[in-house]
C-alpha cells in the first residue's frame, strides 16, 4: 500500500512546464490528509505503449482523478487548440481521456477491477475562466487561474464528477 502524500516526495519530475512545478507546490499545500497523488505517473502496457499523466489523485473511497495541466494562454479557435499561439498537436481533454483510459486498462490488468469513480479534469493555470475551453461544455471538468486551491475538500472535486 502506497502512503498518503504527494509523489515524488523531493518536488516534481523534470519538466519544462512551469504550470506544472506551479501545480505540483500548490497540489502539495493543499493536498487533503489521506490522500495520493502523482506527477508525471507514467506506465507502460503489455503491447509496450507508454502513457503518461501530468497528475494522478486517488482520494480513498471516491475515486481516481487524472488532470491535464496546460501553461500559457490556452485558447480555442475555430475548432483548433492553440497554446501561446501555437497549434496543439491533440486538444487536452483528448490527451487526458487517452491517459485514463490506458491507465484503467492497466490497473484492470494487475487485478484492480472496479474503482468507485474515475474522472478526468483538464487545467488551465494561466488562463482566465470565461474563454471557451470546455471542448463541449463539459461543466465542472475544468481549472482556469481563478481556481488557485482546487483541492481545499475531497467535496469540492469529486461532488462534481466530472468526466
Amino acid at each position: 500500500m502506497v502512503a498518503p502524500g504527494l509523489y515524488p516526495r523531493s518536488g516534481p519530475r523534470p519538466t519544462a512546464s512551469k504550470a506544472e512545478r506551479t501545480f505540483y507546490r500548490e497540489l502539495a499545500a493543499q493536498l487533503p490528509e489521506g490522500w495520493i497523488a502523482w506527477h508525471s505517473l507514467r506506465f507502460r502496457n503489455d503491447s509496450g505503449e507508454e502513457g503518461e499523466g501530468d497528475f494522478v489523485i486517488v482520494a480513498p473511497e471516491q475515486g481516481v482523478l487524472v488532470i491535464e495541466v496546460k501553461g500559457g494562454a490556452i485558447e480555442v479557435r475555430d475548432g483548433r487548440w492553440l497554446q501561446n499561439g501555437q497549434e496543439m498537436d491533440d486538444p487536452p481533454r483528448s490527451q487526458v481521456l487517452g491517459f485514463q483510459a490506458g491507465l484503467r486498462r492497466k490497473l484492470e490488468a494487475v487485478g484492480i477491477a472496479r474503482l468507485p469513480w474515475f474522472g478526468v479534469v483538464t487545467a488551465f493555470p494561466d488562463t482566465p475562466r470565461g474563454k471557451d475551453l470546455t471542448e463541449g461544455a463539459v461543466s465542472g471538468a475544468l481549472i482556469t487561474r481563478e481556481e488557485r486551491t482546487p483541492f481545499a475538500s475531497s467535496r469540492q472535486i469529486f461532488s462534481k464528477k466530472p468526466v
